[in-house]
Formats: structure tokens, sequence, C-alpha cells
């Protein structure tokens, strides 16, 4: 059986490499202008993402994941286009609790088979203007949700941390792996099974 991420996140595709999972990748390029509530939205943009591909795809099991963040005042977070939204969206954190809900979608055929979310609660240290500013030199906020990488320099920016780190990542992992066990996946794969 054929495994495929419909997503070009590379960060994703690391974890699956790291659980031993053996996959395609299939963007599934998708029009993910903003609709509905935020924490509905990461589920909603897993399902399309996966289905697009899973149309296209006959007989393999595709993954579909997205992610939202949201500022503890709902303001939701964003991939920063540049530098200054990267600073100001960065500084907005600074002290306070933001809110990561990561969401997959398996499907085969055209038809959802299971699907699944996972939520996280960060707090950021009081940062300093050079704090601030050191972060975003390093552009580590490119094209990340929120504008930082906790799995890199941005773990710097974090005081506590609160249910699942796969959340913050953008994939819930451990259920993900219920979900390919359950439908016989990790047997056929190069991992390890029970």
């Amino acid at each position: 059986m054929r495994l495929v991420l419909a997503s070009q996140s590379q960060i994703r595709a690391k974890m699956l490499r790291q659980a031993g999972l053996r996959f395609e990748i299939l963007p599934a390029n998708v029009d993910e202008t903003p609709i509905g509530p935020p924490l509905e939205r990461a589920a909603s943009l897993a399902a399309l993402k996966a289905a697009t591909i899973s149309r296209q795809q006959k007989g393999a099991l595709v993954i579909g994941a997205d992610q939202v963040g949201i500022l503890s005042n709902g303001v939701e977070l964003q991939k920063p286009m540049d530098a200054t939204q990267a600073s100001a969206q960065i500084a907005q954190m600074s002290g306070n609790k933001h809110q990561f809900r990561s969401a997959v979608s398996v499907w085969r055929d055209g038809v959802e088979i299971q699907h699944c979310h996972e939520d996280a609660w960060v707090t950021f240290r009081e940062l300093s203007p050079q704090t601030l500013a050191w972060y975003v030199g390093t552009g580590e906020w490119q094209g990340c949700c929120g504008g930082y990488q906790i799995e890199n320099q941005g773990i710097q920016l974090v005081e506590k941390i609160e249910g699942s780190l796969m959340a913050i990542y953008g994939l819930p992992l451990v259920p993900l792996l219920d979900i390919l066990r359950g439908e016989g996946f990790l047997e056929s794969s190069k991992g390890p099974s029970e």
C-alpha cells in the first residue's frame, strides 16, 4: 500500500521519516484563503488537501495536515511575509500565551477514513528588543505558522509549553500512527509494527 503526504512541509516530512515511514510527497496546492473559525480551519484544510490528492491517487492512503495558531486575544498567527511582519508578530507574543492546533485527515479513494487534531499552548518569555532583533535576523520565521521554529533557535523564546509538542510541529503524529496502524499500513512499511 502506498502512503502519500499531501503537503510540502519539510518538518512534516521529516517527522514521518523519523517515525520510519516510507511515503511520497505530492503537495495539494489548494486555496488556503481563511474560511470559518481558525480552530476549525485546521481540520477543514487538512481534509481538503488529502481529498484533492486522494482523488488522483487511487488505492493510496493520503495524509493531509494543517496547523493554525492563535494569540490569547484571538488574533490569528500568520506566516510572516517579511522581517517587519515577523518582528511585529513575535513582539505580540512576547510575554503572552498562544495556541496551536494541528489537524490531520487520512483519505483513500476520495473518502475520508479518519481525522484528528492536537493542541498546544506556548508561553513566550518577555523578549527584549535585542532578543527580538536577533531572532528575526536568524530568518527562521520564514514560512512558519507563528513566525518561529521551536525545533530550532526559536526554543530560546519559550518560557512554557502545555499540551502536545507535535501540535507545535504541525502534525499530530501519535494519533496519525494509530490511524495508519488501524489501516494496516505500518505492517507494510519500513518501520516497526505491533
